[in-house]
């Protein structure tokens, strides 16, 4: 019979639990890497508010706001226009009537994270300053909007390739 010494078997626990450790790590990120990642899910979250806070300016306007300032009282919304972190502005371009871009400055590459980023969709993101470009579409219930998509174009013919009259 072999005799086992108590000491190999400590030795073995702790290497079990190191490796263990070890994966979790490697699996779950170092604690500054999460705390990095839930940060960057807060500045997207804030983001989401902001286009629906510009969606419902549209609405109510009929154009794109200016700027952000403001926009959270024109829209009775309680809006963070600042980075948690660093208290930046988050980044606001006008680049036509129904474009603008929302920008922000991000710690992680949520591209990377795969299956274990929490991003929604359209909303993925590298590290460092990142824009997004958004469209406004047509607001449902606009009648001016539903009888343009009905109306056939200017110059559309008929199924033999006449031209309109």
């Amino acid at each position: 019979m072999i005799r086992v010494d108590g000491r190999i078997l400590v030795i073995a626990a702790a290497v079990v639990i190191a490796a263990t450790v070890a994966v979790a790590l490697s699996l779950a990120g170092s604690p500054d890497a999460q705390r990095a990642a839930r940060m960057d899910e807060r500045r997207v979250q804030e983001l989401q508010r902001i286009e629906a806070a510009v969606q419902a300016h549209v609405r109510q306007y009929d154009a794109l706001p200016e700027r952000l300032a403001g926009l959270g009282e024109a829209t009775d919304r309680d809006l963070s226009l600042a980075d948690p972190a660093t208290a930046q502005a988050y980044g606001y371009v006008v680049e036509g009537p129904d474009r603008y871009r929302l920008c922000a400055v991000f710690d992680t590459d949520s591209r990377q994270q795969g299956r274990r980023s929490h991003v929604p969709e359209g909303w993925a993101h590298p590290a460092g300053m990142h824009c997004f470009q958004r469209r406004i579409g047509p607001v449902p219930g606009d009648a001016r909007a539903e009888d343009a998509a009905r109306r056939p174009p200017a110059d559309a013919g008929d199924a033999a390739g006449r031209p309109a009259l």
